[in-house]
């Protein structure tokens, strides 16, 4: 039982509620198996940049446009999605064409009332898969926890990410990651430090996929989760105060701004508890 108006179409359902759409997608074998792995989303109205009616396959089509930045899913995708996994376009029955480019309609005059238009979205809007998370890849295993990211190397990687055995990020000390489609011998997922790049199958911020490992239906709601978590740490470092010694100002040294943000990667890591962190926060600023 719903209060919104619903629309059924071949791929998902559109329920048009009041502030939000709910859209949930077919659980049929016929829909693509990262629709039915993410289930459904609710997209509010302040991540709406638009809408369409259009055709596609010889059907009727309603496409919702969403504001960068609003999705971590689209956001990880960045473009490379078949268009038969379109996350946000409704096929509906022949000779509902009134009926999509009414919708399309209401569905704009939700994105000028809010008035942002394609305006990028300072942080997500839209959730994803909370961790922990497990990805099997093709050179070893990816593992979100909260605060961190660990890659583990299997007899698959090369021999310089065999060396480490496990690589470890705080989510905080990451600036991004990257997400390139499966294939059959190809694709990744990256993440970014800030420092320069190697050759992927070298590189232990890069693992790999291919020959079955790392699927779509499943590294990208992984990729998606992590932008979302590492969008979530470095939020959780700036609110906390972790500065670099040019920001600290008078008073502060730089012996004890960098045992602060020591303090924040071991409670990134999982090593140390909130409770340790903001105690031994305490005992250095009361050095002051």
């Amino acid at each position: 039982m719903t209060l919104g108006f619903e629309l059924a179409g071949e791929n998902a359902t559109w329920i048009l509620e009041e502030g939000h759409v709910v859209i949930e997608y077919s659980a049929s074998r016929g829909n693509p198996k990262l629709l039915r792995r993410i289930g459904g989303r609710v997209v509010p109205d302040e991540a709406i940049a638009g809408a369409r009616a259009g055709q596609s396959g010889g059907v009727p089509v309603l496409q919702l446009l969403l504001r960068p930045g609003a999705d971590p899913y689209l956001e990880a995708a960045a473009g490379q999605l078949p268009e038969d996994h379109a996350l946000y376009e409704l096929e509906l029955a022949r000779g509902e064409e009134e009926l999509a480019g009414y919708h399309a309609e209401g569905l704009r005059l939700r994105a000028e009332l809010h008035a942002r238009g394609t305006e990028p979205c300072e942080k997500f809007l839209m959730d994803a898969e909370a961790p922990p998370l497990r990805l099997k890849c093709y050179d070893g295993d990816a593992h979100l926890e909260p605060g961190v990211l660990r890659f583990r190397w299997n007899e698959e990687a090369s021999r310089a990410k065999r060396a480490q055995r496990e690589s470890v990020y705080p989510l905080g000390e990451l600036t991004g990651a990257e997400w390139v489609k499966p294939g059959l011998m190809s694709g990744h997922l990256a993440v970014r430090t800030g420092e320069s790049a190697a050759e992927a199958e070298e590189d232990p911020r890069v693992i790999l996929f291919g020959l079955g490992y790392g699927g779509l239906a499943d590294s990208l709601p992984f990729a998606a989760s992590l932008l979302a978590e590492i969008q979530r740490c470095s939020g959780e470092r700036r609110a906390l105060g972790a500065v670099s010694p040019a920001q600290a100002g008078p008073g502060i040294s730089d012996e004890i701004v960098a045992a602060i943000r020591a303090l924040n990667e071991l409670r990134d890591a999982g090593l140390i508890s909130e409770e340790e962190f903001e105690r031994r926060k305490k005992d250095q600023l009361d050095r002051l």
